[in-house]
């Protein structure tokens, strides 16, 4: 009988002495001679060297997408179908605050959660309807709670049969940029002494609750106001003086007026208050009658030269004119009501 076993196969590396050595996988098989011993080896050799130097290729080439991948500046992530994270570089991992082997096997959504997940606008839904390349900007928060606004762009990603198995995300984190953005358009439209809206934060709100007002039925109340006596205050006691005053009057509105009404100075000494009032509910005389009550308390704490002094009209939005027309209605109410102090002291 045969008595040693013999491996069916193994792999060698010859030398030869012209070339480089060669791979071989070599087969040995024994066969049985006379009395049942081993009579002999069959042996078999075939040459695999051009297949290990494409399998090195091959691994050297995932070796570099691998290190690729890590070394991205966007953080990228690899989904599958039902959203699991397969794979994600140290990018994402930073994004995420977390170790890039805890996010794999995560569901996408408990990592990098959006407004379109479970909805058919997830990457992964567009995906499987066909899309090759799905692009936005989002909203995502991340799992400690912050928010991030981010351009995503997706992919499909193919098994080796080319079918559709998941997605590729990259993500570019542009939150500063939104922030600094809304920082500008907020700069744009408020008055860098008072920090109220500046004449065209004033426009655009005034516009949005005129369109308001028409959907719901309700008034809508303008006050223009100015403040009495800037000019002497300016000349006689300096501009800081001014600014002061300016300031007081800002701060003199917000105290008077509810938080969902825009208050703006529109002008030098000029402000703006306009919002939303029920119907019928005489709120011109109640407006009326609140500012001038207010503006006798300010004017027991004073005791320099110019006592806080504002005039100011009232009028109603008639729904037929347009926003320059009732504000002019509204300061004409004022100067109005100007003449009227002047008369009357």
């Amino acid at each position: 009988m045969v008595t040693t076993r013999l491996p069916t196969a193994r792999e060698l590396i010859l030398s030869f002495r012209r070339g480089k050595p060669r791979h071989y996988l070599v087969h040995l098989t024994p066969f049985p001679g006379a009395g049942g011993y081993r009579g002999g080896v069959l042996c078999s050799a075939h040459d695999v060297s051009n297949l290990k130097e494409t399998e090195a290729k091959l691994q050297r080439a995932m070796m570099e997408l691998d290190q690729v991948f890590n070394t991205a500046a966007d953080p990228m992530r690899i989904i599958d179908l039902e959203g699991n994270i397969l794979k994600c570089n140290r990018a994402f991992a930073r994004l995420a605050g977390m170790e890039p082997e805890s996010l794999v096997g995560k569901k996408c959504h408990e990592v990098f959660k959006g407004a379109s997940c479970h909805t058919p606008g997830c990457p992964i839904e567009r995906a499987k309807e066909g899309q090759k390349a799905i692009e936005g900007e989002v909203e995502k928060t991340l799992p400690g709670g912050k928010r991030l606004v981010v351009l995503v762009n997706a992919t499909p990603f193919l098994d080796e049969k080319g079918r559709l198995v998941g997605i590729v995300e990259d993500f570019q984190d542009i939150t500063r940029f939104r922030e600094m953005e809304e920082q500008l358009r907020e700069m744009a439209v408020t008055d860098r002494l008072t920090g109220l809206k500046n004449r065209r934060g004033f426009m655009e709100e005034a516009d949005l609750l005129m369109k308001q007002a028409a959907r719901s039925g309700k008034d809508l109340a303008l006050i223009f106001l100015d403040l009495d006596n800037l000019k002497e205050i300016n000349d006689e006691l300096g501009h800081e003086a001014g600014d002061r005053a300016i300031v007081r009057t800002a701060r003199f509105l917000e105290s008077l007026f509810r938080e969902s009404d825009v208050i703006a100075r529109v002008g030098g000494d000029e402000f703006a208050v306009i919002g939303l009032c029920e119907p019928g509910s005489q709120c011109v005389s109640a407006i009326e009658r609140r500012i001038e009550e207010a503006v006798a308390l300010e004017r027991e704490r004073d005791t320099g030269p110019y006592p806080f002094s504002i005039s100011f009209g009232v009028a109603i939005w008639n729904k037929r004119e347009d926003l320059d027309s009732f504000l002019s209605r509204a300061d004409a109410l004022m100067y109005r009501y100007k003449r009227k102090k002047k008369g009357a002291g």
